[in-house]
């Protein structure tokens, strides 16, 4: 068989990623990666077998093989992922959007759905993943998304232009709300936000510690921004408005808990599709 055929390289593939994942994930990333390189025009993968890689092809396969098995996230060696049905461009700037985060989305369009014109803020935007997909679902809505980090804001940007929405989302550096002006009042303040706790930032995988920690930590117990954004989100949001975040599945009680100690009304737990709480939404009296 000849080392240069779509068939010959998906075998060596495996084997080359074997040497660090089981065998179902170093046979599914490899096609991922061959996936990659070949022309729509070359017809489904299992049947493009004999396809021919051109050299350059070839040595970019080889590349990301090696790339891989050192623990860089597939997502930064496509520069892509999918998020509610949409390409999002991503890199080692920011946190790669999970499915899970899907359901804080959907949630907030069921939410939405009868507002004219909703007005939404976004705190901690990384890929914009959130904003833009409220955006291009909610075709009136007009949305602001912050970020601390200017790299992160530059890849939202450009994922905000290739998704046709930038005309409604625009982007602001800022740390937490800290440069948000609270006269603005938003129908929505959503957030997915940092929320490991010490402890699981020292047991972090090696795929997960290529990801920008200022998108994971959470402080000691994980807590820090519910604690912020349940004692500040109100100022920023109408009256009946809501207040929207994903959560670790184990942090229900506590954010709960600490949305009622800041007043918050008529606060609902959403299950992702594996049963696990994944989002909490509260409205403001």
């Amino acid at each position: 068989m000849p080392n240069n055929t779509v068939a010959a390289l998906w075998q060596s593939g495996r084997q080359v990623l074997e040497a660090g994942y089981d065998k179902e994930t170093a046979q599914r990333e490899a096609r991922l990666l061959l996936q990659w390189l070949i022309p729509k025009e070359a017809g489904a993968f299992l049947l493009a077998g004999d396809f021919i890689i051109s050299p350059e092809q070839i040595a970019w396969y080889h590349q990301a093989l090696e790339r891989r098995l050192a623990g860089e996230p597939l997502q930064y060696i496509l520069g892509e992922q999918e998020f509610m049905s949409l390409p999002f461009t991503v890199n080692a700037s920011v946190l790669i959007p999970r499915w899970d985060t899907e359901i804080l989305v959907e949630a907030c369009l069921s939410l939405l759905q009868g507002e004219k014109q909703p007005i939404i803020l976004d705190m901690g935007t990384g890929s914009g993943a959130i904003a833009i997909s409220l955006a291009f679902y909610l075709p009136k809505a007009v949305v602001l998304a912050t970020d601390i980090s200017a790299d992160a804001l530059a890849v939202a940007e450009e994922n905000a232009k290739k998704l046709g929405v930038s005309s409604r989302v625009s982007f602001f550096a800022s740390d937490r709300l800290q440069n948000i002006a609270p006269e603005e009042q938003y129908d929505l303040l959503v957030s997915n936000p940092p929320y490991l706790t010490e402890t699981e930032m020292a047991q972090r995988t090696v795929d997960l510690q290529q990801e920008p920690q200022l998108a994971l930590y959470g402080g000691p117990d994980g807590l820090d921004f519910y604690r912020y954004l349940s004692e500040n989100a109100w100022r920023y949001i109408k009256p009946g408005g809501h207040l929207a975040m994903e959560i670790g599945f184990w942090q229900k009680d506590a954010v709960l808990d600490l949305l009622w100690k800041n007043g918050w009304q008529k606060a609902v737990c959403h299950q992702d599709y594996g049963g696990r709480n994944r989002a909490i939404i509260a409205q403001k009296a």
